[in-house]
């Protein structure tokens, strides 16, 4: 997001997966997400993601920074029509 009329507002967000389908019903892979504000840090965190698919219904669950104090979960639900 890059806000012309403010540059102190402006951030870079990226969300990536990387997983694959062992069975039609189940997925399992990583996850990393990345956040940058306007002249801050990089803020990047890194985990696990499985999910499972039925009919047109799809859900996931993340686990990011596992093993760490600063650990958190995130959970999707989809649905297809």
């Amino acid at each position: 997001m890059f806000d012309l009329g403010d540059s102190e507002s402006s951030y870079f967000y990226m969300w990536s997966e990387l997983s694959v389908w062992p069975t039609e019903w189940l997925r399992a892979g990583v996850v990393t997400q990345r956040t940058r504000v306007y002249r801050t840090d990089r803020d990047i965190q890194r985990g696990l993601l499985v999910g499972v698919s039925f009919k047109r219904v799809e859900g996931a669950v993340y686990f990011f920074n596992p093993g760490s104090d600063d650990h958190f979960t995130v959970v999707s639900l989809g649905v297809s029509f």
